[in-house]
């Protein structure tokens, strides 16, 4: 399972890929007088690193779901994972070309991305080398539904004067950003038990970073460069409409899960493809309806349907363990 085996790389150039192209390079318009033919360069390349990120998760998406069907997965979950992913690479290739992508399409890849994110949950729950992972899965697949009928009925609101849908739609939300909490927190409880150690170092460093980032994004001052990108890339980061929480704790949130995504990506003496799902549903978080993060959704569940059968990698973790300890 060449695909399996590089999931970890696979993971990290689509967080870092996708970080840049949704944060990074669109923030850097307006960063400074007299730059800008630096940033309408920085467009060109926001958009060339898109394009590669998605040719990244299409490639990993095809190599997996042709594992997942010769695997031993239940048949239903075979038939759901071929059905889901070539519906998902469709609607991904068709967005990816479209300059304004229609709604409809978002909201396809959107419940198309999380009914496989929830099948592959359910089933890896029952796998004991993946354990809670399924959970995280579970909780990304209902966080992205909600999110998505948020989104239809912030929408249906705006056609509609003089109806309280939008208030509506920050109630459904809110119950959007309390499973992407879950599922952060669940996320932190497996890697602490992983890496059997009450404070995690990647943990600190991750929870660090975001509290730095969420201070920086409620500074007043844009004079520095460092806290301009830092305050409008983490501003674009947050999907909406927007919850019913306090904007620092949103910021914070949503700042942490792609933090904790790199962090997850430098433990050592565990399955990498295992990693390398979390990292990629961390990545995700509530934005499945991006076309490049309903791919990363994709890749994670297909890896995670494999590597929570991946003997193997299991066994070859444990080794490792074992000669770390000698």
């Amino acid at each position: 399972m060449m695909t399996l085996g590089s999931m970890r790389w696979v993971a990290l150039l689509a967080v870092l890929g996708s970080l840049f192209a949704r944060g990074v390079g669109p923030s850097l318009r307006g960063i400074a007088v007299g730059w800008d033919r630096f940033t309408n360069r920085a467009e060109d390349v926001v958009e060339i690193v898109t394009q590669l990120t998605a040719v990244i998760l299409l490639t990993a998406a095809v190599g997996l779901v042709v594992d997942v069907a010769r695997s031993r997965a239940p048949i239903y979950l075979r038939a759901t994972s071929i059905v889901l992913t070539g519906a998902v690479g469709f609607l991904l290739f068709s967005s990816i070309q479209a300059e304004r992508p229609f709604s409809p399409v978002l909201v396809a890849l959107s419940f198309a991305s999380s009914t496989l994110a929830i099948a592959a949950g359910v089933d890896a729950l029952k796998q004991p080398a993946a354990g809670s992972l399924g959970g995280v899965a579970v909780l990304t697949g209902v966080a992205n539904y909600t999110r998505t009928i948020a989104v239809l009925l912030a929408n249906r609101a705006a056609l509609l004067p003089h109806t309280d849908g939008i208030d509506g739609s920050r109630v459904v939300a809110t119950v959007s950003f309390a499973a992407q909490v879950l599922l952060l927190l669940l996320a932190t409880a497996w890697i602490t038990l992983r890496s059997k150690k009450v404070a995690s170092p990647i943990i600190v460093v991750a929870l660090a970073l975001a509290a730095l980032a969420t201070r920086q994004a409620l500074g007043e001052s844009d004079a520095a460069p460092f806290h301009f990108i830092v305050k409008h890339g983490l501003g674009r980061l947050l999907p909406r409409p927007v919850p019913f929480v306090p904007h620092v704790v949103e910021l914070f949130v949503g700042a942490f899960g792609p933090l904790l995504a790199l962090a997850v990506l430098a433990m050592r003496k565990q399955v990498p493809a295992l990693l390398g799902s979390l990292a990629l549903l961390l990545l995700a978080g509530a934005s499945s309806e991006i076309p490049l993060l309903s791919g990363a959704v994709v890749v994670a569940s297909l890896s995670l349907t494999l590597a929570s059968r991946d003997a193997r990698g299991v066994w070859a973790a444990i080794a490792a363990a074992e000669r770390a300890r000698t």
